[in-house]
């Protein structure tokens, strides 16, 4: 027998999804990965021949954020960094 496959539940990912000008988003990335999504969605809105734009781009970041204190308000004992929070 091989090792089950488990579908990561909400509280193991984030998922952004969202419409805009005829094209779908479906950002997905496991909680602790926010900051490899976020440098990706940038890549993204660089890039001229990508219909994300930075606007998009702020939008996911904006959602992303919101996951992020969503969950540590859900779990008060969670050590969870978030990747917009500042350090100093």
């Amino acid at each position: 027998m091989g090792a089950q496959r488990r579908t990561p539940t909400s509280k193991h990912r984030r998922v952004i999804e969202f419409t805009a000008r005829k094209h779908a988003y479906r950002f997905v990335c496991a909680v602790g990965e926010e900051t490899a999504l976020m440098r990706h969605v940038r890549a993204m809105a660089d890039d001229p021949s990508e219909p994300l734009d930075w606007f998009d781009a702020a939008l996911v970041a904006y959602e992303l954020a919101r996951s992020v204190e969503r969950n540590e308000h859900d779990s008060p004992s969670s050590q969870a960094r978030n990747p917009f929070q500042s350090e100093h």
